[in-house]
Formats: structure tokens, C-alpha cells, sequence
């Protein structure tokens, strides 16, 4: 509640942020996903910043008072306890140790669902949008999709979860594994998931394949999503889901650390303990139609933000059209270094 900011301290952590920055520009898996966000929100989001050292070297000390000033305040904050403990003695140290604790927005309700930052959604995308990052010497092609998804607030979230587990997020249990490694055996590795947050989620896809294969790869994959969206989801991979929700759930609330992180989760999410005491009951009662429409609504075959990142002599056996793009409106990027 009354950080010191001691200046030593900062500048102890300046060589670590700038470390942190700069590892991303050796990572291909890392840096392929930092262009892709970039290009799902644009430079002006926090989400779609490119690595950069800069920032940390520049930051001063004024600079994270004001920020902790700012967004570290009374307001929206939660305290969760879980474990062998007297509420009573619990209560006594929070008035103690946080009674005094006083804001600019210690006054009134929880902060709104876009954050204290004021974070908005990515637009909605007008059609698919690919960049090709050039890192020279690469033997494969990683792969990166994005597109907007639902708040994780949304009514549906549990539908939304369950598709992409049938879709890319249940490993060999998925429909992309099946497809991309088993059946095409053009990756180790492919998997889904939606970011979930509060302002609004992002899809993502995350995969790789050799050089001679990522054009191959591509259809394929684009087939695919294409035909989950036109055909929805079995019965039997709803049960599929369905059972691996149910049946996975006491692990996640093991330990008193668990329990407390799911009750946080359920009221930062705006809703309540009833969340976490019947999830299991309401991924059992789920229905086929429920999650059919939740794909119809927060999923879309046709419009996604592609980009792949690789050896630039791929591009030369490029097809005419690159995930419906013409070729020559491919953006192609080349490399960043973090030494400069």
C-alpha cells in the first residue's frame, strides 16, 4: 500500500526488463506470436507492442509511482482466503495491515469490465490479413493464427471453451491434432485457445511445419476450421468434452492455493461461487445446440489474422494466394534484432 520505488531497486530490475525484451528477438516461437498480436491490434494496444528494450531503459522512477498511484487502489480489489483459517483472525489482519488503505477510487463498486486501462477488443476483422516475418536459416515455418473472440464473461464461455477443447485445446483429443499431426503429419505440435479476458478474448492457433510443407499445411488447416464452423460438433465429442470437464475438475481445486485462484477467477469474471461449486453440473448438462451456436456466434471460418514466420525463400513457391490474400499483398517483415 506505500511502495518505497527506492531508486537502487530500479535500477537493479532495468537489466532484467531489458534481458526479458530482448530474449524475444532469439525465440522464433516467441517472436512469431508477438507479430501476431501486433497485427490483430494494432501498434496503439498494449496487447500489440512489438518486444522493445526501450521502454524499460526510459522508465523512471515518477513513472511507476504515478502508475501505482493510478491503477493500485481500494477499488475492484479482492481478497481471497482458502484453507484451515479463523474468518475472525483473517479479518483482524485485514483491518490491520489494510485498513488504512485510501485511493482515488476507494469510493464505489468494481472497476468496469474494460479495466482500468480503458482496453477495448480488436476490431472486427473486414477480411484475412497475412504477414510472412523473415528470419533467415529457419528449417521451419511457424505458424500463428488470431482472431477476436468473446469476453470471458460471456453467457456462453463454457460452450466457447468446450468447442475450441473439441477444435485445437484437448491435445490428441482435437480435431487439429488429428488433422495437422496424425492424418497430414506435418507437425509435433498444433493447439487452440481463447485468451479470456474480461474486455473481450482472442483466438489463437499456434503451430509449425517444415519448409517443403507449410503450403500444404495451410489448406489444410484452413479446410479444416473451415468445415468445423460448416458442420459444428458430434455428439460424441460433446461427451468427449464434456467427460474430460467433469472428470478433470477435482484435480484443479487440490490444494487451498487452487480453490482460492478459482474463486478469484469466478468473481473477477463477474460471477459468483455458485461457479465454481456447480461447474461441474453445467458441463455435464451442456447441450449439442448450446455449443453449435456458440461457434455460429464467436467463430469465423473466413476471416482470420495470419502470420507466418520463416526462411524468405519460402515465399518463392508461394500459391497465387496465401489464406485467400493475393501473394504480392503478403506483408512481409523483416527480422528485428534487440541489440540495437
Amino acid at each position: 500500500t506505500q511502495p518505497a520505488f527506492a531508486a537502487g531497486e530500479l535500477e537493479r530490475m532495468r537489466p532484467r526488463w531489458v534481458a526479458q525484451a530482448r530474449q524475444a528477438f532469439d525465440d522464433p516461437g516467441e517472436l512469431a506470436a508477438r507479430y501476431a498480436d501486433h497485427l490483430l491490434y494494432g501498434p496503439g494496444h498494449p496487447l500489440g507492442r512489438l518486444p522493445d528494450p526501450g521502454p524499460a531503459m526510459a522508465v523512471r522512477r515518477e513513472d511507476l509511482v504515478a502508475f501505482h498511484a493510478r491503477h493500485y487502489t481500494p477499488r475492484g480489489a479482492l481478497l481471497v482466503v482458502a484453507g484451515d483459517v479463523e474468518p475472525d483472525r483473517v479479518l483482524d489482519l485485514v483491518r490491520r495491515h489494510l485498513g488504512g488503505w485510501e485511493g482515488p477510487s476507494a469510493q464505489g463498486g468494481p472497476p468496469s469490465p474494460q479495466g482500468a486501462a480503458g482496453l477495448i477488443p480488436p476490431a472486427r476483422l473486414e477480411g484475412s490479413r497475412v504477414q510472412f516475418v523473415e528470419w533467415p536459416g529457419q528449417t521451419q515455418v511457424r505458424v500463428e493464427l488470431r482472431q477476436p473472440g468473446p469476453p470471458v464473461t460471456a453467457d456462453d464461455w463454457l460452450a466457447v471453451r468446450v468447442y475450441n477443447y473439441i477444435l485445437g485445446g484437448g491435445a490428441f483429443a482435437s480435431r487439429l491434432m488429428d488433422v495437422m499431426r496424425v492424418q497430414l503429419g506435418s507437425t509435433y505440435d498444433v493447439h487452440s485457445y481463447y485468451s479470456g479476458y474480461r474486455f473481450g478474448s482472442h483466438w489463437v492457433l499456434s503451430t509449425y511445419t517444415r519448409n517443403d510443407q507449410v503450403w500444404k499445411a495451410l489448406e489444410v488447416l484452413q479446410a479444416e476450421l473451415a468445415r468445423f464452423y460448416r458442420d459444428g460438433i458430434t455428439q460424441q465429442e460433446l461427451e468427449d468434452a464434456r467427460g474430460f470437464y467433469v472428470g478433470s475438475y477435482p484435480m484443479r481445486l487440490e490444494t487451498a492455493a487452487d480453490l482460492a485462484q478459482a474463486i478469484s477467477d469466478a468473481i473477477w469474471q463477474g460471477r459468483g461461487l455458485e461457479w465454481v461449486s456447480l461447474f461441474p453440473v453445467r458441463a455435464a448438462q451442456l447441450r449439442q445446440e448450446e455449443v453449435q451456436a456458440a461457434i455460429r456466434r464467436h467463430f469465423d471460418p473466413e476471416r482470420f489474422a495470419v502470420t507466418l514466420l520463416g526462411d524468405p525463400s519460402v515465399l518463392q513457391s508461394a500459391p497465387a494466394r496465401v489464406w485467400g490474400v493475393p501473394a504480392q499483398q503478403v506483408q512481409r517483415v523483416a527480422r528485428p534484432r534487440g541489440d540495437g
